[in-house]
């Protein structure tokens, strides 16, 4: 589950966040890698990217939305290593928040 974090304010969308946190991910490899706060970084396709803010990990973990340029397959909300990048560890088509 991707949601505001705790301490941010109530918000209309993601796009209004500073801070997110994704919890509830089982997955015994892609969990503790997505799991955790993310903070506001950069934009992307004229969306906010957030980086995860976790000291001593070894890989950088992104949010970033990827409009239709590549098609609406590749379009919507991933995670992973880096913006753009052929490695991901999550997906959500949705392109409207």
């Amino acid at each position: 589950a991707v949601a505001p974090a705790a301490a941010a304010p109530a918000v209309a969308e993601v796009g209004q966040a500073r801070t997110l946190e994704i919890s509830g991910c089982k997955h015994e490899v892609v969990g503790p890698i997505i799991c955790g706060e993310f903070q506001l970084s950069q934009m992307n396709h004229g969306k906010p990217a957030y980086k995860k803010a976790a000291e001593g990990q070894s890989v950088e973990v992104m949010i970033y939305f990827w409009d239709e340029r590549d098609g609406a397959a590749n379009s919507g909300w991933w995670i992973g290593p880096a913006i753009g990048g052929n490695m991901v560890w999550g997906h959500h088509p949705d392109r409207t928040s």
